[in-house]
């Protein structure tokens, strides 16, 4: 059997072809080839390892997101999660109304009505009358359609700060003192906590059950981490100084009045 030299001389020339004059000469041996083989292979490897790591190039690989798209897409995988039930879950509650009060009665009918007017009164219901009772009508079928999956689901919420307020003209943002601890407004997981870096405020969002969603804004700082299970009340954070607090509950892509919810 014929051994293999590793340690067999070459030599690489290099000649002008129009002098016919040797420009440069190499002497290698197998082993200084191979050697050299490696060495060129570890490097083009070890700079495509950091071209990935190092450069945004890495954003075009599959798998790699930026952080914003990540918190987009967490966001909308969070609201679009029970979509699917939706339809069944509200055909349900129907159902359940209809089967309580009658037959051929309609939803509405749990509405309480306006006492009628008696037939033999000597005074007719002006217009500013008529104007208050359909307002009134309107405002308590919007607070019915509200409060219905809720009831539904035998949901209770609570404040998520002692003595806070809603703002006047707002529907998301709260008015508490400053430095006040922040508290989780029923049992859950924390899904996502994330910073502004344009305000320096911090975001945290909880799952409940039942497909409700959570999302508190504004917090001086923030207590909990994504993936850990919170209790009604536990505290999630502290105002900022100003007292601002936003929040914003979701049921199934709904986002639900703060107003009923939280009775404030």
């Amino acid at each position: 059997m014929k051994k293999f030299k590793t340690r067999k001389r070459y030599r690489l020339v290099f000649v002008n072809d129009n002098t016919l004059n040797t420009v440069w000469t190499m002497h290698l041996t197998r082993a200084k080839v191979w050697g050299l083989s490696a060495l060129c292979v570890a490097a083009i490897a070890a700079l495509v390892v950091c071209v990935v790591v190092w450069s945004p190039v890495s954003y075009l690989l599959p798998g790699y997101m930026r952080p914003e798209q990540r918190r987009s897409a967490v966001d909308n995988t969070l609201r679009v999660d029970s979509l699917l039930a939706a339809a069944e879950v509200q055909n349900a509650y129907l159902l359940n109304i209809v089967s309580l009060l009658c037959e051929h009665d309609s939803v509405n009918a749990a509405t309480p009505e306006a006492p009628a007017e008696l037939a033999d009164t000597l005074m007719t219901a002006t217009a500013n009358e008529r104007a208050f009772v359909e307002s009134w009508l309107e405002r308590e079928r919007g607070t019915l359609s509200v409060l219905s999956p809720i009831v539904a689901e035998g949901m209770l919420f609570r404040s998520p700060v002692v003595g806070a307020a809603l703002a006047e003209g707002s529907e998301s943002e709260l008015l508490a003192s400053g430095g006040a601890p922040v508290l989780a407004i029923q049992d859950g997981i924390v899904v996502d906590v994330r910073t502004d870096a344009a305000t320096g405020r911090s975001y945290v969002s909880v799952q409940h059950s039942n497909d409700f969603l959570s999302i508190v804004g504004g917090l001086a700082d923030a207590s909990v981490a994504p993936g850990r299970r919170v209790t009604s009340g536990q505290v999630l954070g502290r105002t900022a100084a100003d007292g601002h607090l936003e929040l914003n509950v979701w049921h199934q892509g709904r986002r639900m009045p703060l107003g009923p919810l939280l009775k404030l």
